[in-house]
């Protein structure tokens, strides 16, 4: 449960730096950097309706998905480029 923590760390860390330049490119990659490792944390906190949703964001536009509270009521945060909303 607690692989990868000294890692998810370090992205938030360097998202922190990326939001503070407003730089969405790295934003978006620190986005499914970090899901990929809490991904093999605990390979239960996802599931396919989640898998499925956050694959056709980033199909019609997404840069980057944050999945909050995926065990309970699932909470997602998408970050898209400009004029990839409406997609």
């Amino acid at each position: 449960m607690y692989r990868n923590f000294e890692v998810i760390a370090s992205i938030a860390q360097a998202m922190r730096g990326a939001l503070a330049k407003s730089d969405w490119i790295e934003v978006g990659r620190l986005l499914r950097e970090e899901w990929s490792h809490r991904r093999k944390n605990a390979p239960g906190i996802t599931t396919p309706l989640i898998d499925r949703l956050v694959a056709a964001a980033r199909k019609a536009g997404a840069t980057g998905a944050k999945v909050c509270e995926p065990v309970a009521v699932a909470a997602f945060f998408f970050l898209a480029e400009r004029g990839a909303r409406e997609a």
